[in-house]
């Protein structure tokens, strides 16, 4: 062996121990932080007996080559397992109060990893506009179909 190969093999675990890397945040930046932005979902309900929540999708569907088309309403429970319902100004609620603000499809705000609606959002909110924090990923919107794919253009 070379000794600049030995110089290798001895200093990098040496720098590593001397120089460790922090790769944890602490909490204030992870809160000023304008990642993890919260997703934008329609709540069709909240059924409190079987602890889930009911989201509203909508798919495009093409008709032949002539452009028709309708949208096709498909409905998926979601459960609230340790989900926290809050709004956005912060107010806790319960899941009788977050049913009874969900009026027919309602837009509301998930987050994952039971992050908050960071500040760089709220501007863009009203206080009173429900968020769900999910302790794992939150659902998704599924992506309307785009209407020239079917066309290959």
């Amino acid at each position: 062996m070379t000794p600049r190969i030995c110089f290798a093999l001895f200093a990098l675990p040496l720098g590593l121990i001397a120089f460790p890397h922090d790769t944890s945040q602490d909490s204030s930046s992870a809160e000023e932080s304008p990642g993890n932005p919260p997703r934008i979902l329609l709540a069709a309900e909240i059924n409190a007996e079987a602890n889930e929540l009911v989201l509203a999708n909508y798919r495009t569907i093409y008709i032949g080559f002539g452009g028709e088309c309708y949208n096709h309403r498909t409905l998926k429970g979601v459960s609230l397992r340790d989900v926290k319902l809050r709004t956005v100004a912060g107010e806790e609620l319960s899941i009788e109060e977050a049913q009874a603000r969900i009026d027919g499809e309602t837009a509301i705000l998930a987050t994952s990893w039971r992050r908050g609606v960071p500040a760089a959002y709220r501007a863009l909110l009203t206080g009173d506009s429900l968020v769900f924090e999910f302790p794992k990923d939150a659902p998704q919107w599924e992506e309307i179909q785009d209407p020239t794919a079917r066309m290959g253009k």
